[in-house]
């Protein structure tokens, strides 16, 4: 944890487990009470309290998970399964702790963004040229092409839509485009 202002490290947090963690993404509740951190190596999702600075649970069970982001109302967490053959979105229910619901989309989950309203969960796939929205209430899920399917980034041929933000008003979706 860092001071945004002066730079300095706050603190420290260690997650443990069996073997590389390789804590890569962080989603923080509105009240900055808890954070969440995958662990993409050790397949689960850490909550951090931020006031005490300790674990308080970790939740296992994914595959590769990258992206996360939590639901408007705060009561569930969307949590992207990356590796290969994951081609799902789980939704970990805060209150019991357990997934109540998968999804599934394409391949390579990683940036996920909430539209300001909380009716859409847009995911940044990095091995397809498409994103996916997901309407957050009948858990549909409709593809959009992003990206140039002539250009070419590694073996698998995907230009590899990874970042996703909506603007504030949430009339407009931003896609970072891998090429």
């Amino acid at each position: 944890m860092f001071d945004a202002t002066t730079h300095a490290t706050l603190n420290t947090v260690q997650i443990t487990g069996s073997g590389w963690q390789a804590s890569a993404y962080v989603a923080i509740t509105s009240d900055d009470s808890k954070a969440y951190v995958t662990n993409i190596v050790g397949n689960s999702v850490t909550e951090i309290d931020l006031t005490t600075r300790t674990v308080t649970r970790t939740f296992t069970g994914f595959s590769g998970p990258r992206g996360l982001t939590l639901t408007a109302d705060e009561s569930g967490l969307w949590v992207g399964n990356s590796d290969p053959g994951s081609n799902v979105l789980s939704l970990i229910d805060l209150t019991s702790g357990t997934v109540s619901r998968t999804v599934t989309i394409g391949y390579g989950a990683l940036e996920m963004a909430l539209s300001p309203d909380g009716s859409q969960l847009a995911v940044g796939q990095g091995q397809e040229n498409f994103i996916s929205l997901v309407d957050t209430q009948t858990f549909q899920v409709t593809q959009a092409p992003v990206g140039d399917p002539q250009a070419s980034t590694g073996s698998n041929g995907k230009t590899g839509p990874w970042g996703v933000a909506y603007a504030p008003g949430g009339a407009t979706l931003y896609v970072g485009v891998e090429y």
